[in-house]
Parts: structure tokens; C-alpha cells; sequence
């Protein structure tokens, strides 16, 4: 490879390639690894930088062409690759690399979703949220090109659509978990979307059914024609569980004889399996459900008769029921909201209600705390009374009537 001193106007002005060779080296003297690459039958360069890697490789790295990159600027990246070498880095390996870069649909294909189904039992929803919004979007770009600016546009839209806030939060902060397994999973060095500006709405809706609204719901129940969804609901009420926990509810996770119901590490929320207790109310409903145990093709308590298993949604159903029944909309887990609602206003404590609930972390039935403050204002005033008495034993000892002792009086 001949030296040659490089410079600008070397580069502007290149001899013809020799006859016989398919391309020419110009190797520049000051800058070890630095030259200039010339094919045949062209005048115009390539500014390269080669080196030795670590395992005694020759590799090389293409800084730009002489044409659209100065001379100045192609020796000051050589420079820049020579330093990488030096510190242990392997320029050209970490371009290939970088090249190789899934794009976010083959991520999503080859990756996300067979680690989701694994690991996620809502990982429909998610596959979801990529086709219909984010696919169009982002599927074509490698996962390094992910913008926060394109990440925060689409926030924008589709809140400008009239999305409610937390569900405009739960597309890009997807995003943002996809890329943040990327990353963890070694294919990305890093992302920008830690910056995402997210609505942050509390979107916790509590609807608790009134007495009125829970007699006529429960006599709706009684008397429906589609007795599978109705015992589905009606268990639903009695027991406090989770719609899901009951859809995949089966006759071998039920112990008649000692009143309990199992609910698996694999159906239970957070993977921590519960025993719940069942009282008369859902005995009963299981009772009914055995009478048409024979006619189902699954071992599923409550049975879909259109697919003959369980059951996956139950919406069109529950909106007719609660038209039939006269009640206004509410959810399907609101009867939960309700349990529990029932449970506090009748003195059971928060524990109580969260361990029935199957709550992991206790703080969460923390909700429900505005609901007991009657209940606890009575058991102060038991207590009162308790502390009074035991002060003025029974003697005959008149209290001084302060509007305390009259209020404990009266309760």
C-alpha cells in the first residue's frame, strides 16, 4: 500500500488506478490505520481507518466519502477510531451490531410476545395495544431509533382523539416496558422514553351498589334463563373474587365438604395462590352449577356453551342483565368493590377484608377505609363507655354530663 502525505487537494485530484488492480490504498504516514481506499475507474475515495483487533483480526472501519466528507474532518474521525482501539474498543464489531438491530416489529414477533404468553396472562391486551396503535407507528424502525419526541406525539394524538387520560399513559408506557426489556435483554445499549411526560390520572373508580340496587340485582339473578352466567355472577357477589379467578374456577379447586375453593398460584393475581372460604350463599350456587356438571365437556364450574370451556367475557351478558334487572351501569368488578364495601360496614376489619380479597399487599384495601369510619366510630364509644365504667365501678356514681358522656349516652 503506498504512503502518501493525504490531503484535500490529493483527494479532489486522485491519479487513475493502476492497470491490472481493481482498487488503490494511499496510506497516510502521519495517522497509522488511516487511508484512503480508490476503486478502478473512479476518482472519487473512500476515507477508511483499519486496525488490528483484539483477536488479531484485521478489521477496518469506512469514515466517509472524499467527495462529501473534508479531509480535516476524515482524519479527525480516524484519530477518534484510534483511540476507541486503543481503550479495547472494536469499532467495526459494534457497527455490525448496531446494523443488526431488530426492528420493534421483529422484536415484538420474536421476543416480546413468546416471553409475554409465558409470563403474562393479560398479554392479549398488550398484543393489542401494539396493532392497533403503535405497529403502524413504530413497527419498521429498529428499536434504537424509538424517539422520545415520536413517542410523546403519539401521547398527544391520541389524547386529542378523546382516549381517556390513563389509557393514552398505558400506550406509550407499554412502549417504554418493551424497550426496557430490550435493554435488559441485551439489545439495546439504551433508550430515551425515561423521559415520557405521562398524565399520571387516577383513574380508580370505586362504584359500590346501594341495598335497593343489590336486592334488585340479586332477584334478576334468581330468575334469569341463562342460569351459567347468572351462577357465575351471583358467585361473583357471595365470594368477592375476582372475575378472572372465577372464569377459570375448577370443580377439582373445590372442597364442598370442607367449604373452601383453592385458587391457584396460576390463576390468582401476583401468582400467590389463596384458599377462599365459601358460605352458604355460594354453596348454593355450586350446588346448582352440579346439577349440570354432567352436561359440560370441561372441568371448568362455570362452563361458556359456545366453546365448552371457560369462559373469557361475559360483557353482553352482564349489560342485559343489569338492564333487566333496572340497574344502572356498573362493572363487573364493582360487585368486588361491593363485597368489600359490605364486609367494612359490618364491622370486619381491614385485615380481615384484605386476606378474603386475596389482596398482596394489605395497603391496597386501604381504600375501603373511609367506609369504616361508622363502625369505628362505635367501638370508640364502646370503649368510652368501657373505660367510664371502669372508672365509676357500679356505685351509683353519677358522670358529669358533658356533651362527650351525653354522646356516649346516647349511643
Amino acid at each position: 500500500m503506498p504512503k502518501k502525505k493525504l490531503s484535500q487537494h490529493f483527494a479532489d485530484n486522485l491519479p487513475p488506478v493502476p492497470d491490472g488492480k481493481k482498487s488503490i490504498e494511499h496510506n497516510d504516514p502521519d495517522i497509522r490505520g488511516f487511508h484512503l481506499r480508490q476503486n478502478a475507474n473512479s476518482r472519487i475515495g473512500t476515507w477508511v481507518y483499519s486496525y488490528t483487533n483484539d483477536a488479531g483480526k484485521r478489521s477496518h472501519v469506512n469514515l466517509g466519502r472524499s467527495d462529501v466528507m473534508p479531509f480535516e474532518e476524515a482524519r479527525a474521525a480516524a484519530i477518534a477510531k484510534r483511540l476507541e482501539v486503543r481503550a479495547g474498543r472494536d469499532p467495526a464489531y459494534e457497527r455490525l451490531v448496531k446494523k443488526q438491530v431488530m426492528t420493534m416489529d421483529q422484536f415484538v414477533t420474536e421476543r416480546y410476545l413468546p416471553y409475554a404468553k409465558q409470563h403474562l396472562r393479560t398479554w392479549q391486551r398488550y398484543e393489542l395495544y401494539y396493532r392497533k396503535r403503535l405497529k403502524s407507528r413504530f413497527g419498521h424502525l429498529r428499536l434504537d431509533k424509538v424517539s422520545l419526541a415520536a413517542a410523546q406525539q403519539l401521547h398527544t394524538e391520541i389524547a386529542n382523539e378523546g382516549l381517556k387520560p390513563a389509557t393514552c399513559d398505558h400506550y406509550v408506557k407499554f412502549l417504554r416496558r418493551m424497550l426496557n426489556l430490550a435493554k435488559q435483554w441485551g439489545l439495546i445499549e439504551s433508550h430515551p422514553l425515561g423521559g415520557l411526560t405521562l398524565f399520571n390520572a387516577d383513574n380508580k373508580q370505586q362504584r359500590f351498589l346501594s341495598q335497593e340496587e343489590m336486592r334488585k340485582l340479586l332477584h334478576q339473578l334468581k330468575s334469569d334463563t341463562n342460569r351459567e352466567v347468572a351462577c357465575l355472577i351471583t358467585f361473583l357477589v357471595t365470594t368477592g373474587a375476582r372475575r378472572g379467578e372465577a372464569f377459570q374456577a375448577k370443580w377439582s379447586d373445590i372442597d364442598l365438604q370442607g367449604r373452601t375453593w383453592h385458587i391457584p398460584p396460576t390463576t390468582a393475581k401476583a401468582k400467590v395462590g389463596r384458599h377462599v372460604p365459601l358460605n352458604n350463599f355460594a354453596l348454593a350456587v355450586l350446588e346448582e352449577c352440579a346439577t349440570r356438571r354432567a352436561q359440560h365437556k370441561s372441568d371448568y364450574v362455570f362452563e361458556s356453551p359456545r366453546s365448552g370451556s371457560a369462559f373469557t367475557d361475559v360483557k353482553h351478558q352482564w349489560d342485559r342483565i343489569l338492564r333487566d334487572a333496572g340497574v344502572e351501569r356498573v362493572r363487573v368488578h364493582d360487585l368486588r368493590h361491593t363485597f368489600a364495601s359490605l364486609l367494612v360496614n359490618n364491622g370486619t376489619s381491614l385485615y380481615v377484608v384484605s386476606q378474603l380479597l386475596g389482596h398482596a399487599d394489605p395497603t391496597v384495601t386501604q381504600r375501603y377505609a373511609h367506609l369504616s369510619q361508622e363502625t369505628l366510630h362505635e367501638e370508640s364509644g364502646r370503649l368510652g363507655r368501657s373505660l367510664l365504667q371502669s372508672i365509676h365501678p357500679t356505685s351509683g356514681h353519677t358522670l358529669p354530663h358533658t356533651e362527650d358522656s351525653k354522646d356516649d349516652e346516647a349511643a
